[in-house]
């Protein structure tokens, strides 16, 4: 028999106050209670971990997201991006369909000097063609990124971008 949810949550919130985060986490995930398991991974600053709880949650909705639904993958994506996963949350806005968000979050990774990822944010969320410019420009053949930048060239070619020589 499974734990109703209010019971769930007071259990889980015990089991946090004593410290014992995995048995809160699991109580939490078995409930169904995720904002409260992502809550607690967000406090402790695992942001990667709270966003994986959300995307694995909203992966499994009915297409199309509702705006509750939607809202959480654009949290899901704030949690990626503030625990350094900034390419995981462009895929999760290009999933979604949230070019503004990434397109602001390519701003945001171009003006803290991370050109790769600021490209490589721009390919995955529809603007293939900057993008590769911005990829190409970042990484000469000698980095060890090199790899990485072919795998994001050919992304961008696959979505449409024109390669030129110049």
């Amino acid at each position: 028999m499974t734990e109703e949810p209010l019971d769930a949550q007071d259990r889980g919130r015990e089991l946090e106050r004593t410290g014992d985060l995995d048995g809160a986490f699991q109580v939490y995930t078995a409930a169904g209670l995720v904002e409260d398991a992502v809550r607690m991974l967000a406090d402790r600053g695992r942001f990667t971990d709270a966003g994986d709880v959300i995307l694995a949650a909203i992966t499994r909705r009915p297409r199309p997201l509702s705006e509750h639904d939607r809202g959480w993958a654009l949290r899901c994506a704030a949690l990626f991006e503030q625990g350094g996963a900034a390419l995981r949350a462009a895929d999760v806005l290009a999933w979604i369909g949230a070019h503004p968000e990434g397109e602001a979050l390519a701003q945001r990774l171009a003006e803290a000097g991370q050109t790769f990822a600021a490209g490589s944010c721009l390919v995955r969320i529809g603007d293939p063609s900057r993008g590769i410019e911005l990829v190409v420009s970042a990484v000469p053949r000698g980095d060890p990124r090199y790899g990485a930048a072919c795998v994001e060239l050919a992304r961008g070619l696959s979505r449409g971008a024109a390669l030129t020589m110049e």
